[in-house]
């Protein structure tokens, strides 16, 4: 073997070995959050919002201090803010959370799906000023630290942070925790939540180790090779499953996108696949073997799922299965490297190629 398959080897045994490093693919730890909410990790007022401003108003037992929010303030830029008489709330007029004094309020509008409401920050800015804040910070927080919308916020100033901006903030809040084991660990696991939201958990690591990687000498072909063999890893089960059923047919040629059954000079049986997925017909030239042609055509008429006619193909369908061979997505790389799933894709398409040749034996061969 030569020294492309050398390289290939050595750029498997490197992909493996940071799998391994960064636990990919082992079972997610249990999560409190994940699984009270499911159905939306992303939950703003209930999750997030509640656990947030619930850190934001912490004391520890015995004192009135709340280290939590004395550090969140200068951590997000909120400065020469009295924390005298200071009071959190949530759902405060319908903001997400509010920090208040006397005089002073920080208003945090916590985006993480949604979208803004019409005029929403500045109402908020008003009913604050109708309730006497002088001094009104607004905070804009989501998942990436965009911006809100100009109807939103229109000309107020504004300030906008990213749930990756208070992750070092929530690591100090764990720190601190240190002696109530309770509250430590649903901080650990609210971290691990948000660090999954953002991105910047451990697969963020093992992505950058593995674009690093890639990069490196020519290893970017090597990849394209890789995913090229494993798509066509479908064309060789296809080819099994279609000989498994005895079908008479001749050898396969086998083609970079597909393959090609060769019944006479005239017919071939084609399986490809293009942006819509499989498909698989009967090819016979209209202009060459007109006769010929209008017998296919006649025969498979009442063969489920024929799409339009065309000169070169008397009848032809998709094969109505998920797996795009051409198409590099998670999910087609996650269908082709499941064997038993493309076991099943394999044995519905030889099934359907063997009701084709049932109907048009004897025309063609």
């Amino acid at each position: 073997m030569g020294d492309n398959y050398h390289d290939h080897q050595l750029l498997l045994a490197e992909a493996a070995r940071l799998y391994e490093k960064y636990g990919i693919g082992r079972p997610e730890p249990f999560n409190v959050f994940s699984f009270m909410f499911q159905e939306n990790e992303k939950n703003e007022v209930n999750l997030h919002s509640r656990f947030l401003r619930a850190l934001l108003d912490y004391r520890k037992p015995g004192t009135e201090t709340r280290e939590n929010l004395e550090d969140f303030l200068p951590h997000v830029g909120v400065k020469d803010f009295e924390l005298c008489g200071v009071e959190t709330w949530r759902e405060w007029g319908k903001i997400d959370i509010l920090i208040n004094n006397d005089k002073q309020a920080v208003a945090i509008e916590n985006k993480i799906g949604a979208g803004d409401r019409n005029k929403q920050l500045r109402r908020y800015n008003k009913k604050l000023k109708e309730c006497g804040y002088s001094d009104i910070r607004l905070l804009y927080l989501t998942l990436d630290g965009r911006a809100p919308s100009e109807n939103s916020v229109g000309s107020l100033a504004h300030k906008c942070i990213s749930y990756e901006e208070i992750i070092p903030w929530l690591e100090r809040c764990q720190k601190r925790a240190y002696d109530e084991p309770k509250l430590l660990e649903l901080i650990v696991q609210y971290l691990q939540l948000v660090r999954k939201l953002t991105g910047t958990d451990f697969r963020r690591e093992y992505m950058d180790a593995l674009k690093k990687l890639c990069l490196e000498e020519n290893n970017l072909v090597l990849v394209r090779h890789l995913i090229d063999a494993m798509a066509k890893s479908i064309w060789d089960d296809i080819e099994y499953e279609i000989r498994s059923e005895d079908l008479g047919l001749p050898d396969a040629k086998v083609r970079k996108d597909g393959l090609e059954y060769k019944l006479n000079e005239a017919t071939k049986v084609l399986l490809g696949v293009n942006n819509k997925g499989i498909w698989f017909g009967v090819y016979c030239l209209k202009e060459d073997h007109p006769e010929k042609y209008d017998k296919i055509k006649e025969a498979l008429r009442n063969v489920d799922g024929g799409e339009q006619e065309d000169k070169e193909y008397p009848w032809w369908r998709y094969a109505g299965v998920e797996i795009k061979p051409n198409k590099i997505t998670k999910k087609n790389i996650n269908m082709l490297s499941d064997k038993e799933e493309r076991k099943k894709v394999a044995k519905k398409i030889a099934e359907d190629v063997k009701e084709l040749l049932g109907a048009i034996e004897g025309i063609t061969w």
